[in-house]
C-alpha cells in the first residue's frame, strides 16, 4: 500500500516527524490544560471572596492531572525536535493574581464585618435614599481605599451590583456614571 512506495530513509523522516508533532501536541495540551485550570482557579478565588467564603478552593483538577492520550511507541526525539518542544513544556505556576492580591488589602468597614461583601452592599443599597454608583457602594463599603487597589475595588462592587440586577435585587436607573438602586 502507502509503506511500499516509499523509500526507508523517507519513511523513517516522516516516523520520526510524526513522532515530533504528537509529542509536541501532547505538550501543548498539557500546557493549556495547566494555563486553563490556573485561570478557572484564580476565578473561583475571586468569586468565593465576592461571595464572603475564604476557604480555599478544591478542585478536581487540583487532586488529579487530566488525563493523557496514549501514544504510540516514539522513536527518540532528536536534539532540534526536542529544543522546540522544551518551551512548550514548560508549565507555568499558578500566581496569585494582582487583583486577589488587593482585593485581601481592602477592609470592610466595622458594620459589615461580620458580612459577606454581597450582604453588605445589599444592606448599604436599601439603606439608600437614592440611585448610588459603584464608587458612592465603594466609599461607604471599605474603611479606605488606597489608589492602588480602587481599580480592583470597582470590579468587586460592579460584579456583586450586576449580578443584583440579574437576580432583580437591583435596577440599573443610570448609565455612565452607572447608578443602581433597590428594585422596588
Amino acid at each position: 500500500m502507502a509503506f511500499s512506495i516509499l523509500a526507508e530513509d523517507t519513511r523513517a523522516k516522516l516516523e520520526q516527524e510524526r513522532d515530533r508533532l504528537i509529542n509536541e501536541r501532547d505538550a501543548i495540551i498539557e500546557a493549556a490544560v495547566t494555563q486553563a485550570t490556573a485561570e478557572i482557579d484564580q476565578t473561583l478565588q475571586q468569586i468565593n471572596h465576592l461571595l464572603g467564603s475564604d476557604s480555599p478552593t478544591e478542585t478536581a483538577s487540583n487532586s488529579k492531572k487530566a488525563p493523557t492520550q496514549s501514544k504510540p511507541k516514539a522513536a527518540p526525539k532528536s536534539q532540534k525536535a526536542a529544543a522546540k518542544a522544551k518551551p512548550v513544556e514548560v508549565a507555568s505556576e499558578p500566581k496569585e493574581s494582582k487583583s486577589t492580591a488587593t482585593t485581601q488589602s481592602l477592609t470592610l468597614k466595622r458594620t459589615f464585618k461580620s458580612m459577606t461583601p454581597t450582604q453588605a452592599v445589599q444592606q448599604i443599597m436599601q439603606g439608600a435614599s437614592e440611585p448610588m454608583t459603584t464608587d458612592d457602594v465603594i466609599g461607604s463599603l471599605y474603611q479606605s481605599v488606597k489608589e492602588a487597589d480602587l481599580k480592583t475595588a470597582r470590579k468587586s462592587v460592579a460584579l456583586i451590583l450586576g449580578r443584583g440586577s440579574h437576580q432583580g435585587i437591583y435596577e440599573k436607573v443610570q448609565e455612565n456614571p452607572s447608578r443602581y438602586q433597590i428594585k422596588a
